[in-house]
Parts: structure tokens; sequence; C-alpha cells
């Protein structure tokens, strides 16, 4: 077996976890004679690769729910001015509290136009003379194929990996600024209350 290849470790901790082994590296690291042991290296880049696809799920519907719920909040807020409208000095921190909202709106907007996941080349995943090899030689062949393909499942997994992230970022920049759209006119009102009397 050939010897396991990985990143130069950094000198400051990570943060998250990162996919940042090449091709050739990937291929290098699955060079394994046990069939067992390749089935299993396979399965547990699938269920990685299966856990990413969830987490691309679940951001877009953090970013759904953030469109929604800024959509509510926004009516309900020009149904409230249009029966009473605020004194001046509550309109400022409304209009305010109303920027923070579309900015949210915006990054939620952005998070979800990233859909750009990559998949397995469908050159790669039926290559003929892979197969016609792997085909040949039974279970071992099993083992071949599943060999070849890490390499495409693990790179598709890396550009879908960095697509969640950027999506995440959208997500939680949004998140963050729906909690100060809440929050500006929140603690308007309540200094202005206080301030009044």
């Amino acid at each position: 077996m050939a010897s396991v290849v990985s990143p130069a470790p950094s000198a400051e901790p990570a943060k998250e976890v990162r996919y940042d082994l090449t091709i050739d590296e990937v291929r290098q690291n699955t060079r394994l004679n046990t069939p067992a042991l390749v089935a299993e290296v396979f399965g547990q880049a699938r269920a990685i690769v299966a856990e990413e696809a969830a987490r691309s799920t679940r951001l877009d519907a953090k970013a759904n729910t953030l469109l929604a719920v800024v959509g509510l909040i926004g009516a309900f807020v020009v149904f409230l001015y249009r029966t009473d409208p605020l004194p001046w000095a509550m309109q400022a921190f409304v209009a305010l509290g109303a920027l923070l909202a579309l900015s949210s709106l915006i990054c939620a907007v952005l998070a979800l136009r990233i859909t750009a996941h990559a998949r397995i080349p469908d050159t790669a995943l039926f290559n003929a003379e892979v197969l016609d090899r792997a085909d040949e030689k039974d279970a071992e062949g099993v083992a071949e194929y599943q060999r070849y393909i890490l390499s495409a499942l693990w790179t598709s997994h890396q550009r879908t990996s960095q697509v969640n992230d950027a999506k995440a970022s959208w997500v939680r920049r949004g998140q963050g600024l729906f909690v100060m759209a809440v929050a500006v006119p929140t603690v308007g009102s309540v200094v202005l209350l206080v301030l009044a009397r």
C-alpha cells in the first residue's frame, strides 16, 4: 500500500473541517489492496457527501425562512404605519430597522442564488475502459472501480462544501442583520418611552 498523503498542518487550529486533498492525493491514498477496506472508505466518503447535500438543503430552508419572516414582519409594519402614523422620532428607528431588514432580505436572496453544486461527470462515472477492466475481476473489480470513482466523488464533495460555506456565510449575515432589524426599533421604542416619562 502506498503511503498516505495528508495536507500540511497549519500553525493555527482549524475552525471548520476542510477538505483540501487534491485528486492525485486522493488517488494515492486510495491505492488499497483490500476490497473490504476500499468499500469502507468508499462508504465513508458517500456518507460525508450525503451529509453535505443535507447541509445544503438545511441552508436553503434557513434562507427561505428568513425571506418569509422578513416579508411578514415588513408587511405587518407597513400595515401598522398606515393605520396609525408613528411619531417622527420613532420613524427614524423604524426606518433604520427597515433598512436592516432589507439588507437581511438581500442576504437571504444571495444565499438562495448560490446553486453551483458540483456533480460527478458522467464521463468519470461511466468510463468504459475502467468499467470493462473492473467487470473482468468480480469483487476485486468493484474495489478497483470504487478506488477510481472516489477521486471524482471527493472532488464533487469539495466543490459542494465550498458552495455551502459561501451560502452559510450569506445566511449568517442575513440572520445577524435580521436580529438588528428587530432590535433597533424595539430598543428605540423603549428609549423613547423612558424619555417621555
